[in-house]
């Protein structure tokens, strides 16, 4: 992805450091107020929520990207992500604001699609399409496992 093709994003905190998410695949923030577990998901998923008469998968963004995991969602908040006709809901610590993204430094990893100088420090820029690819598989992982007892 070139960098005039990615122009703005919104920023976040996990733990430490900075993440951000281009504002085309940044549908919203929310306050998580009420969780509902799901019996025998992976731990990446942490339940769905309700949002506006919308069942929205919400998942702890830190367990996806080998972070310590996020220990209770509720009264937190998340990022609404659209990739395609999916979309869902990713646990953050707080949410920094919309900026524009200047500079974009290509990234190593297949989850960063690089990244950029936001308030004095550096943000990694999430790739979307690799984080489905990762939700897809752990979803695909559990339901394997859920068969074994079939």
């Amino acid at each position: 992805m070139s960098k005039t093709q990615v122009r703005q994003a919104g920023f976040f905190r996990l733990a430490n450091d900075l993440y951000a998410l281009e504002v085309t695949h940044l549908q919203e923030v929310l306050e998580i107020e009420r969780l509902t577990p799901i019996p025998l998901a992976p731990p990446a998923l942490l339940g769905m929520v309700n949002l506006r008469g919308r069942i929205l998968p919400l998942f702890d963004l830190k367990g996806v990207l080998g972070l310590a995991r996020q220990p209770e969602a509720t009264g937190g908040s998340a990022v609404v992500m659209r990739y395609g006709k999916q979309v869902l809901g990713f646990v953050i610590d707080e949410f920094l604001g919309l900026s524009p993204l200047q500079s974009l430094r290509p990234g190593a990893s297949g989850l960063y699609l690089g990244e950029v100088s936001f308030q004095g420090r550096t943000a990694r820029v999430l790739n979307p399409e690799s984080l489905m690819a990762d939700i897809r598989g752990l979803l695909a992982s559990a339901t394997d496992w859920s068969r074994s007892f079939e």
